[in-house]
């Protein structure tokens, strides 16, 4: 809805390889439909709130998706993938080249998971922004946007 009513043009991709596999198998605790495999649920909802036309689906895994995006070129990272360290931490290292250094952050959830604290501190020894269970980087922001402001209330337990 936020990127209609922005009347700008903006790039919107969701990166997570989502399996064809249904129920218990395949992230089954957060599905009611498990009967349905993931990817199709997933386009399901999309078409259903009528966002399938804003949101570019990439069905890779993120350091793989990484490689798509030229360094600098990226505003907004939200990371929420695999939450082991090793996995964390690859995924941070991935994207935070692609970090757009005048105006960008990077981001991610569950940083209530030791895992992936590690993860962030050692990414960022100079320190993050919490928001909630959200970790926040951020670089030279405009003016106009303050991280307190943004919504991540969808994302909380």
């Amino acid at each position: 809805e936020f990127i209609a009513r922005s009347g700008k043009t903006i790039n919107f991709y969701s990166i997570d390889p989502l399996p064809d596999t249904t129920g218990e198998e395949s992230f089954g605790i957060y599905s009611q439909d498990f009967d349905v495999p993931m990817y199709q649920l997933f386009i399901r909802n999309l078409k259903s709130l009528n966002l399938l036309k804003y949101v570019n689906h990439l069905r890779m895994k993120s350091t793989e998706a990484s490689t798509l995006f030229a360094d600098e070129s990226v505003d907004f990272v939200f990371l929420d993938g695999d939450h082991g360290f090793e996995s964390t931490y690859a995924d941070i290292q991935a994207w935070l080249p692609k970090v757009n250094k005048q105006i960008g952050l990077i981001a991610g959830h569950d940083y209530d998971w030791e895992t992936v604290r590690q993860a962030v501190s050692k990414s960022f020894p100079s320190g993050i922004e919490q928001l909630g269970t959200c970790w926040i980087k951020k670089f030279q922001i405009d003016a106009s946007i303050q991280v307190s402001k943004l919504d991540f209330s969808i994302l909380e337990d």
